[in-house]
């Protein structure tokens, strides 16, 4: 028996405005759809990766549309990545900013969570370790989490990141 298609159209419909309104919160949320959409039939699979598609490519045309074409978008987002995204982050750094990158994180992270840093951490090892209260967790977690931190250690990680992160 699949799951009922309401709360997937749903969750759909939200992410594909979420996607809309900021792109790279897809990098954070995607790969919680895909684990949730993974139990539903594959047409409906494959239908709600075309609206979500279709909302980002939409949001993007309205975006650029709105801010005088596709041309000055186009130059803005190149002239963004060269020069924050290449210039300061690892991919134009290389990997000896992962030190100070990683050091961000933990700074990061004190800053945001303090204390709860423990209960935090016992809980990821509980999870990953298939111990209560989630015991079947470590799967989903390394699913969520594991993309979502590869991509902000790469790409954009900066302490203002903690919070919403954390959360």
């Amino acid at each position: 028996a699949h799951p009922r298609p309401a709360p997937f159209w749903i969750m759909t419909a939200v992410l594909a405005v979420a996607f809309g309104f900021r792109s790279t919160f897809a990098v954070l949320v995607l790969p919680l759809w895909l684990w949730a959409a993974w139990r539903h039939p594959w047409p409906r699979r494959a239908v709600g990766l075309l609206v979500l598609a279709g909302a980002f490519l939409g949001w993007t045309t309205l975006v650029a549309t709105l801010s005088g074409g596709f041309t000055p978008y186009g130059e803005t987002t190149r002239a963004f990545f060269s020069e924050v995204v290449i210039a300061t982050k690892i991919l134009g750094g290389g990997f000896g900013k992962i030190p100070a990158q990683i050091r961000d994180v933990a700074i990061s992270s004190v800053f945001a969570l303090g204390l709860f840093l423990v209960p935090l951490a016992v809980g990821i090892a509980r999870c990953m370790w298939g111990r209560y209260p989630f015991p079947a967790a470590g799967p989903f977690l390394a699913a969520w989490a594991l993309p979502m931190l590869a991509f902000h250690l790469v790409y954009d990680w900066a302490p203002r990141f903690a919070v919403a992160l954390m959360m």
